[in-house]
This record gives structure tokens, C-alpha cells and sequence, in this order.
């Protein structure tokens, strides 16, 4: 498999051009370049975090298979304690992060050729330091092919899953139903499982069904779903679950950084994982077993399991020995190979600050704007003027300083960056009561033309019955339509939202939405939607309280007769 994927790597690079590292400074719309994010991912593996949130437990929505960078729109899984408890895991952020061979780059150009040729959207990338990263992707499809891809490169010596997660204890979830789509009938699923109740479907194709006839189960402390999903699950039923939650705010939730290697790097001497062997692996050795407590597997922050393996330089087990065999090699006289560093690699701005502290802070007011953390980051190419130094607070109103820069291309009445004192990473803060008041003024505004990623389009068909299609998009097309006229007005107000939707027949026949799904990850946008409606309105949440403008009847039909022929298989 190896041999076959690289392969098509060389051939798309023939087809494409030569080879390539990715570029320190890209213009590419599909690499975002930023400072880093460290965060302490060693505490627990995804699984551990969810059993620590929920005990013993059933996935009722999602999994961890469902966490990657892909993922789109709500990131939310549900899981059910065995005391039929839901519990509301939130994904705040889906990295996959890659290591090359120390003193070697990724070949992106031809990864992105290779990726290209199968007519699929390259995912997007940042240079974080040592690392490679991907943060977002257009499909499924795109983010595994490009990752069997990265399995097959040489110079990739480890690939990780980050994930940072939390429990949502503020709001609740009610659970409407069961979708199901298997082989058995409405009569067959009821006699299996008794506990269910047959119910008229209005998706086509699946089976629905409620519990006990009910759709109350979060206010229900005697029932018994745990058990029952439990069993259906092990016979290996699936269900789609219709659940619903509500939307309280949640300040100050208890994060959890969670690390899956899909490579491991076996480097030999490597004991802290960071790519080098060099005095640092030495000192990280013999810290772990003077005090294990501090250093040792168990803390945060310590060794390994991993890092034992590569700091155990003789195979007898991790000693000084091998601490001392590591400083012997260092200087030439030991056994332990060392990687020539390449001192002609030009990183980014990088800074080894724990996130987990810097991630607190929330919101900064300049000259009467507030601005809000969004979770980006940018590298020093994307920052402009400085505009002074302000109070940065967080979530609990604690202040301290931070300098205030323009973004460059990006207008201060959307987003600015923020540089925390002490630190060497640019966060950006966007305006959350930012109002445009034309199309024109969203292009220039977010540089739309060089900023926005338009993915897929999804069709929400609603007679006879309901259901949606997914089709690739025709990212030139879409944006022409919705923005080729600069002085449409455009509405934040939610009467006019109202005003624009109030009138729309949805009860005729094969009446249809389009939702456009895009990414600004310039700003730490993923995942938001535009929605065309048949009268012409357009609504998106790519302005966070929401923007309405009218492109005409005539081409949100043309739209919609384009993206509801048959869809792609």
C-alpha cells in the first residue's frame, strides 16, 4: 500500500510539476500559516476523557470516529451514563499533527497534486512550528485520502490526533427518537425491542421510532434506555438518535487536551518527543527517575510511554545508563544515531507558552469596540500596524495587557489581532456586534475573495417527504452568484430575517433550500453556512449575529435548479 500511494505522489508530481516543501509563507488559500498552539495533549487519550466525563457509557450521537478535522457544523457528541444520565461532549478543536524527519520538510506541493487528481479539495494546513498540521477538510473522503497519504511519506516520522474537549454542564438534551434504516420492518424492530414505539417517518427511507411512546427522556430519572441501547448496540443495530438541547451559556468549562497517536515516533533517544535528540532527552531521562512523581508517565507533562521506548537506547529498560549513553552520542562517541538538524529551515514565530493559560482570555474593548477570542492564531506575515496596548479579560472579568494589531487586508471593525504580554502569538479577536450594511462592505471587509472557502452545498428537499443531497461545489459560480453585485443591502436586524422567510410557501411541491457550507479559516471560521431561499433572501451566520441580503428570484433559482439535479454518488 505504501509503495502504491507513493506512487501516485511521484505521478502527481510529474503531472503538477516538481517537487516542493510547504513554503514558510504561502499565498495558498489552503495553508493557513500561524503562530503555535501548545497545548499539554499528554493527560489523556480521547477514550479516557470521555469515560472520566461519563463513566461506563453508550454513544447515543457521534464517536470519536466522527472527531476529525472534517467535521463539520455542530460539534457535539452525546453519550448515556448507566444511570441514564446525557452527558454533552463539546469539540472545541480536531487537529492532526504531523513530524518529518529532522532535517527534511513535507512535500505538500505533490501531497496536494496527488490529493488534486482525485478531484478532491486538498485540506487545509498550518505550519506550527517543528509541525505540520491539518485543521480543516472540505470531506471524509478528502482527509483520509490525504492522510493515507502522509502514512506513506518517508520524511513523516509520527502523525497525532490533538483534540480539546469538554463537558457541557449547562444545558440538557431531550431525546425526540430513533431513526432506523437496517433491514428489518417497523413490526420486526418492535418485536427485537419492545421498548420502542412505531411512529409515522418523515424521512424517506429510514424507520422512526420513540421510547415508551415518549419524547421526555431528559426529565425521566426510572427508565431504563442505558440497558436497552446497550444491547442494541452490541447486536449491532445502529440508530440514529433525534435529540435536541438548549442553548445556555457555559463559562469557564474544565478542558481536556487529549492526544491518539496514529504514528508513533520511535525516534532512538527521542525520550521527550519533540523530533531532536539532543541534551534535552538526557535531562527528561534522568528527571523521570529521580522524581517519577514530577516527570514520570503518570504526571502531566512527564515522560512517556512513548518517550520510554525511544529513551531506552540498550533494550534493558530506561536507566541512566541511557541518559549517559545520549550525551556520549552528542558528542560523537556513543551509539545512538543523531539526526543532522537543518539550521536552512525557516520556521515561524513560535513560542512554547501553554495555551491552556492563554485560552482564558476572552474579550478586549478598543476605542468602544469589543472584540471576542475566536481560537485562531496567525503568523507574523498577517499582522499589520499596532494599534496600542489595551485591558485583555477573561471569562471571570481578571484583567491584564495585551497589544492590539490590524490584521492586514482584514478591516478593525471586523477583527483584530491580539499579542498577550509575555507572549510571542498573535490571537485573533473578532467584533461579535459587527453589522455590514452592504455586500460590498462584506468582501471588502472579511477580504472575501482570498479569505472564503465555499465547500459543499447541501439540498433540503421537503415534499413529499424530507431529505437532503450533497454536492460538491462550484466555488467560482456560488461566489459570483451570491456576491457578484457590491450594492446589495445587507441586514443584521432579525425582523428583516423574519420579514425575508415569513413569505415562503414551504408546503408545495419538491420545494427545496440550499445550504452552502464554507470555512474562513483566516479567521477561525469553520463550518458556517450560507442559505440560499427560493425568493431570493440569503442568510449566513459568517457575521455572528446573523447577515440577510436579497440576490434576486431569478438567480436563487438558478442555484437551486442547479444543486438539486441527482446528486454525486
Amino acid at each position: 500500500m505504501k509503495k502504491k500511494i507513493m506512487s501516485i505522489i511521484a505521478a502527481a508530481a510529474m503531472v503538477f510539476g516538481g517537487a516542493s516543501a510547504l513554503p514558510a509563507n504561502a499565498d495558498s488559500p489552503n495553508l493557513v500559516e500561524t503562530a503555535a498552539k501548545s497545548f499539554s495533549y499528554k493527560g489523556m487519550t480521547f477514550d479516557e476523557a470521555v469515560q472520566d466525563i461519563s463513566g461506563n457509557y453508550v454513544w447515543l450521537s457521534g464517536g470519536k470516529d466522527k472527531a476529525t478535522p472534517d467535521w463539520r457544523f455542530n460539534r457535539s457528541l452525546v453519550t448515556l451514563d448507566e444511570n441514564n444520565k446525557f452527558h454533552i461532549i463539546n469539540i472545541e478543536s480536531v487537529v492532526t499533527a504531523i513530524k518529518v524527519e529532522e532535517g527534511t520538510v513535507l512535500p505538500y506541493d505533490d501531497i496536494k497534486a496527488a490529493v488534486e487528481s482525485e478531484n478532491l479539495k486538498m485540506p487545509t494546513f498550518r505550519k506550527n512550528g517543528k509541525e505540520y498540521e491539518i485543521i480543516s477538510a472540505v470531506s471524509r473522503e478528502a482527509y483520509d485520502y490525504t492522510l493515507e497519504l502522509l502514512k506513506a511519506c518517508p520524511e513523516v516520522t509520527a502523525i497525532n490526533m490533538h483534540y480539546k474537549l469538554y463537558e457541557d454542564t449547562a444545558n440538557y438534551v431531550g431525546l425526540g427518537g430513533v431513526y432506523y434504516s437496517g433491514d428489518m420492518t417497523a413490526g420486526e424492530f418492535t418485536d427485537k425491542y419492545p421498548d420502542f414505539t412505531a411512529e409515522k417517518s418523515d424521512v424517506e427511507g429510514k424507520l422512526f421510532f420513540t421510547y415508551n411512546g415518549r419524547n421526555d427522556l431528559y426529565r425521566s430519572k426510572d427508565n431504563t434506555l442505558y440497558e436497552t441501547v446497550k444491547s442494541i448496540q452490541g447486536n449491532g443495530d445502529k440508530l440514529e438518535f433525534m435529540w435536541g438541547m438548549t442553548e445556555l451559556a457555559l463559562l469557564n468549562p474544565e478542558m481536556y487536551y487529549c492526544n491518539e497517536p496514529v504514528i508513533i515516533d520511535g525516534t532512538m533517544g527521542d525520550a521527550n518527543i519533540d523530533g531532536y535528540v539532543d541534551l534535552s532527552d538526557s535531562i527528561m531521562i534522568m528527571q523521570s527517575l529521580a522524581n517519577p512523581d514530577k516527570y514520570g508517565i503518570s504526571a502531566d507533562g512527564g515522560i512517556t510511554a512513548q518517550g520510554q521506548v525511544n529513551g531506552d537506547t540498550d533494550g534493558n529498560g530506561l536507566t541512566n545508563n541511557d541518559a549517559r549513553e545520549i550525551q556520549m552520542s552528542l558528542l560523537g562517541l556513543g551509539s545512538v544515531p543523531i539526526p543532522q538538524k537543518d539550521d536552512d529551515i525557516t520556521l515561524i514565530n513560535y513560542d512554547y507558552v501553554d495555551f491552556t493559560e492563554e485560552d482564558n482570555n476572552f474579550t478586549v474593548k478598543v476605542n468602544e469596540t469589543e472584540y471576542i477570542n475566536c481560537g485562531a492564531t496567525l503568523g507574523l506575515s498577517a499582522i499589520g500596524e499596532e494599534m496600542g496596548e489595551y485591558e485583555v479579560l477573561d471569562h471571570e472579568k481578571n484583567g491584564s495587557t495585551g497589544k492590539v494589531f490590524a490584521l492586514n487586508d482584514i478591516s478593525t471593525e471586523l477583527a483584530v489581532a491580539v499579542q498577550y504580554s509575555g507572549s510571542n502569538n498573535y490571537h485573533v479577536y473578532r467584533n461579535m456586534w459587527y453589522e455590514p450594511q452592504t455586500v460590498g462592505q462584506i468582501i471588502d471587509d472579511f477580504d472575501l475573495e482570498n479569505t472564503l472557502s465555499i465547500n459543499h452545498v447541501y439540498c433540503h428537499v421537503y415534499k413529499p417527504a424530507f431529505k437532503y443531497e450533497k454536492y460538491t461545489a462550484d466555488q467560482d459560480y456560488i461566489y459570483n452568484m451570491l456576491f457578484g453585485d457590491r450594492d446589495i443591502a445587507a441586514s443584521s436586524s432579525h425582523d428583516d430575517y423574519l420579514g425575508n422567510i415569513s413569505q415562503i410557501d414551504r408546503t408545495a411541491e419538491n420545494y427545496c433550500e440550499l445550504e452552502i457550507g464554507c470555512d474562513i479559516p483566516f479567521l477561525g471560521r469553520y463550518g458556517f453556512g450560507i442559505r440560499v431561499y427560493p425568493n431570493g433572501a440569503v442568510h449566513t451566520n459568517m457575521v455572528e449575529r446573523g447577515t440577510t441580503f436579497y440576490i434576486s428570484e431569478e438567480k436563487a433559482q438558478e442555484l437551486i435548479a442547479k444543486y438539486s439535479a441527482p446528486a454525486e454518488s
